[in-house]
């Protein structure tokens, strides 16, 4: 209420503020000085003193009367504006009076307490902060007052503060209410214990159990406790008599009438305590039952008194039977009258204890009246109205006096109401206070008796409710504002997929407009092979059996296309647990996704480069070479038909290795044709400095085989040479239809594979050659074997050549992208910046990925010189090279003492352990040290390595496609690396006459482990 006030106090004098502000520009504008030397510093001094003034003016006739003390201070903590209130309370509490224009804490210098306060809270107010506090002071005549207060800061229309208010309120009559209170409730449970009465409250709509003290002590247990529930004290009774008490409450709800019952009740020590209960039910306007109230007596004592006094009577019995009957019929009439005596005293005082409680109750307002006059009512009522009980026990106030005009026709209709049914239903209204103030209640009643001119009213505080009202609104305003800016897509979905409702952000994202969306399920626009891992975790989140979900999944967009997005699903429920809706987040991850997909094509040509180099290497036969890259050009490059021809320079001819296309026609793989045909062709390649040259049938002599390729609808084609050196060994022909275009990247593929299959056919022919002169001349051997040498040197040359080529391109797009980042970063938004960023790193990966290939095709061609070598130096080696990574990761590494020796290359060794070292410091759960411990053993004339860490562990399935080549587990955003490095301890093991495994349980560690030979061994070729 107190906040509801101050923020309207700030928004008058807000605009009191800018009304003086247009007030004096106007006084500036009629001014005409007489003369030009004081005339602006006259202007200056009469507009402060009109504002200050003003000001005053306003609080003394529009806030004069209110009973809360409000004071305005400027910047300087001087009094501008103050009601009367604020002077009064000032002098009565600080002994000063109150001055506008002198400084507050000036006033307070006697006080230096106070001095230190007021310029805390008003220092507080002046820097922008709005807060409310509640203060004890001393009054003048030593007694203790309670103040309510509001502190805020007044701003201009530039936002800048210039002045503070502060709104006090005096609550010292709610506070001593409520100490009061607090000691009429203690009193009540002494009076509770003294007198061995608990009392036991049921209400029934909740079944929730309310129990004093005593009840706790009746059965056994601490007060307090815990929370004792209606099923709870049923099992507290013994099972002969819950049945009982059972079937009583029902009644009791049922017939409205609880009935007097006497009951046992076993403690938790197993012992047995007799009850008497008896109780009052409480009904609402209805006549229904909604409480029981009930008060239990333990009579535990008495019952053993009475079962004593039946032993004594059997006792007695045999010898004055006559009399012992006469006594006990004597005695029963006795007991029963006062008994009932007893019962009907103690009904009425808890009748009226119970009456006096709920009519004291501070929670509701409750007051009684007798035709208009208002004759009583409790503390609850006195302090919402502002009355003390004794002006309503004299009887001059009139409930109509205090209610505004606007309610006088519900009044009436009220007041028939209660003389048609004998009660009231609740409705809303307002109350004038004795201030003046107006404060919202419901308020409900009923007639005593017959007597419609008398009766109970009560009423509730309102102001909270309406309050809470206004606050729901602005929290939904800003939800639906934080739901429509947001840079994510937000949507409400139902149950069965529909739309309920979509932020501006999705429907750009999957491209329909608000209507057309909310029109459609979220099934309709998603993609058709999606739809099912969508529908899967949809029903398991609406069966309960997961709280939400994330997946990426695509969409259909209105007008065609498909849009990536990051879906993460969560349930809303109601209070009861049914589904309410779900709430969609959905992030474009489009660009990511064909970031992705190029780089996955990236990598698979190299692959099948990479594969292609291994297979025609191996080959012995040329139309084997050129059956593997044709198969290999397939699947890289898109033509209708590949083509190899090898020239036979001595013999003048050109021979068709092998040709495959999409068409039927097929020349047939052998046939030859006079190389004086081809003349254009050959003679273009040499003299021309591109790659390759373009033609087309016309350029070759017609024959059944070119009608073939001409029934096909191919006429174009892109001639490539075979080339070593300057002897050009054949072509290599792609055939391509009038749609198809070749890129500069697949023109390069196709280039590199020339030059691969112009190796593998110059080394097949070199093979043949020398098998063919072996047979003939032995004595030439020697001299072949330095020529095949030579053309060794001559791969390994090349092998670098093409490592350069393509490491060329990858540091230039590294450092130009890392130019970008450096040069022109201002210039770039996030997303720019963000794309950069990733082409730098995919340049590094990329680049890493080609020195490792370089390492595994070095480690398979690479002359070994073996001997005696001690592992613990190579171990120490390998530790030595990591010793950054190890500091990086605060990797603990435990070598064992006599590794062993072994038969093998310290090179190959070290770069096989180093990479096992590697991956054990690399594969760890995030946050978590590594441990790694080496140790060695010795199996059949070999040495047995073991690498053992305590990371992720790798699944059994797993365990052994991990040494092949470009085979990895995670994705390089999690473990960074390019899929080679067990590849190459497996290349090196393997050349050294050894190999290597590993033992593993996923999130149990790895131990990985080599062999190699104690003995020389000859490496493999």
């Amino acid at each position: 209420m107190l906040t509801t006030v101050a923020n309207l106090f700030l928004f008058i004098c807000t605009l009191l503020y800018f009304a003086l502000k247009i007030k004096r520009s106007a006084t500036a504008l009629n001014l005409q000085p007489t003369q030009e030397s004081d005339a602006p510093n006259d202007r200056v001094f009469q507009e402060t003193e009109i504002s200050v003034a003003d000001l005053h003016q306003f609080f003394s006739k529009y806030l004069g009367e209110t009973s809360d003390a409000i004071a305005v201070i400027d910047t300087e903590y001087k009094f501008i504006a103050a009601n009367s209130r604020m002077q009064q309370d000032f002098e009565q509490l600080f002994a000063r009076k109150h001055q506008l224009g002198v400084n507050v804490l000036d006033l307070l210098a006697h006080i230096p307490k106070r001095q230190n306060l007021a310029a805390t809270y008003w220092g507080r107010a002046l820097s922008g902060e709005s807060f409310s506090i509640t203060e004890e002071f001393i009054a003048t005549n030593s007694k203790k007052r309670y103040y309510e207060m509001k502190f805020s800061p007044i701003r201009d229309k530039a936002n800048n503060v210039n002045a503070a208010l502060m709104i006090a309120r005096e609550i010292t009559e709610s506070v001593d209410v409520q100490m009061r209170l607090r000691d009429n409730e203690a009193k009540l449970l002494a009076a509770q214990k003294v007198a061995r009465v608990g009392t036991w409250e049921f209400d029934v709509a909740t079944y929730k159990s309310t129990l004093s003290e005593e009840i706790y002590r009746i059965c056994g247990l601490e007060p307090n406790e815990s929370e004792i529930s209606y099923v709870e004290l049923l099992f507290l009774i013994h099972p002969q008599d819950c049945f009982r008490v059972k079937e009583l409450i029902e009644r009791a709800i049922f017939n409205g009438i609880y009935e007097e019952i006497e009951l046992r009740v076993r403690r938790p020590d197993g012992s047995i305590r007799h009850v008497l209960s008896r109780g009052e039910v409480i009904k609402d306007e209805r006549g229904e039952v909604v409480k029981i109230f009930s008060a239990n007596v333990d009579i535990t004592e008495r019952k053993q008194t009475e079962e004593a006094l039946l032993c004594a009577q059997d006792e007695l019995e045999m010898q004055v039977q006559q009399r012992t009957a006469q006594l006990r019929h004597t005695n029963e009439v006795l007991r029963t009258e006062i008994r009932e005596r007893n019962l009907s005293e103690k009904a009425l005082r808890e009748s009226e204890a119970r009456f006096r409680h709920i009519f004291e109750s501070n929670m509701i307002g409750i007051g009684m009246w007798s035709g208009e006059k208002i004759i009583d009512g409790n503390s609850a009522l006195c302090k919402l109205l502002g009355y003390e009980p004794e002006e309503f026990h004299s009887g001059l106030i009139s409930w109509r006096e205090i209610t505004p005009t606007e309610y006088r026709e519900a009044d009436n209709r009220s007041i028939a109401e209660v003389k048609a049914n004998g009660f009231l239903n609740s409705f809303e209204k307002e109350y004038f206070r004795k201030d003046g103030s107006r404060v919202s209640v419901v308020i409900g009643g009923c007639s005593i008796g017959d007597n419609s001119s008398r009766g109970f009213f009560f009423v509730l505080d309102n102001t909270w409710r309406k309050q809470a009202e206004v606050e729901l609104r602005e929290s939904e305003e800003r939800f639906r504002a934080t739901f429509e800016q947001a840079a994510v897509g937000i949507a409400h979905i139902a149950s069965d997929g529909r739309w309920l409702r979509a932020n501006q952000k999705i429907c750009e994202i999957i491209g329909y407009s608000r209507a057309e969306l909310l029109s459609k399920t979220f099934q309709d626009v998603t993609y058709p092979d999606d739809l099912k891992a969508d529908l899967e975790c949809f029903q398991q989140t609406l069966r309960g059996e997961i709280p939400s979900y994330s997946i990426e999944k695509r969409y259909i967009r209105q007008y065609g296309g498909v849009v990536w997005g990051n879906l993460t699903v969560s349930l809303v429920r109601n209070a009861i647990g049914e589904p309410k809706y779900f709430i969609s987040v959905l992030e474009d991850i489009t660009s990511r996704k064909q970031l992705e997909a190029a780089l996955r094509k990236s990598i698979q040509r190299l692959r099948n480069l990479h594969e292609l180099d291994r297979g025609v290497i191996k080959q012995q036969k040329p139309n084997e070479i050129a059956a593997i890259a044709i198969h290999k050009l397939g699947q890289i490059l898109p033509c209708a038909r590949v083509t190899i021809n090898t020239f036979d320079i001595k013999a003048q001819t050109a021979k068709i290795l092998m040709t495959k296309g999409t068409g039927e026609h097929i020349a047939g793989t052998g046939y030859e044709i006079e190389l004086q045909a081809l003349s254009n062709i050959i003679q273009k390649l040499q003299q021309d400095e591109n790659d390759y040259v373009t033609g087309n049938l016309s350029m070759i002599p017609a024959s059944s085989q070119i009608q073939n390729l001409r029934s096909e609808g191919l006429y174009n084609f892109l001639s490539f040479p075979l080339r070593i050196g300057d002897d050009l060994l054949g072509t290599l022909n792609l055939w391509l239809d009038d749609s198809q275009v070749l890129t500069h990247e697949e023109l390069d593929i196709a280039c590199e594979v020339c030059d691969q299959v112009a190796i593998a056919v110059y080394q097949a022919r070199l093979y043949q050659e020398i098998q063919h002169y072996t047979k003939k001349l032995e004595q030439r051997v020697a001299e072949r074997t330095a020529q095949l040498e030579e053309v060794n040197q001559e791969l390994e040359a090349f092998t670098y050549t093409v490592s350069h080529d393509l490491r060329a391109p990858l540091r230039a797009l590294e450092g130009f992208a890392t130019a970008i980042l450096e040069d022109y970063a201002e210039n770039l938004d996030d997303l720019g910046i963000e794309y950069a960023q990733r082409l730098v790193d995919s340049a590094r990966q990329m680049d890493k990925l080609i020195q490792d290939l370089l390492a595994y095709s070095r480690l398979s061609r690479a002359d070994l010189h073996l001997g005696p070598t001690r592992l613990s130096q190579i171990v120490a080696q390998a530790v030595d090279s990591l010793e950054a990574e190890i500091e990086e990761k605060q990797a603990q590494i435990t070598v064992c003492k006599a590794l062993g020796e072994v038969y093998g290359s310290s090179i190959v060794l070290t770069q096989v352990i180093s990479n096992l070292i590697s991956n054990a410091i690399k594969f760890v759960a995030p946050h978590k040290q590594p441990a790694i411990r080496i140790w060695s053993e010795e199996r059949n004339n070999k040495v047995r390595l073991w690498v053992e860490d305590k990371g992720i562990g790798i699944s059994k399935r797993h365990q052994e496609q991990i040494f092949h080549v470009f085979e990895r587990l995670h994705g390089s955003e999690t473990y960074p690396g390019t899929g080679i490095g067990l590849a190459i301890v497996s290349k090196g093991m393997e050349r050294l006459g050894g190999c290597a495994g590993v033992e593993s349980e996923l999130g149990q560690g790895s131990r990985f482990w080599i062999e190699a030979p104690n003995r020389v061994f000859i490496p493999k070729e």
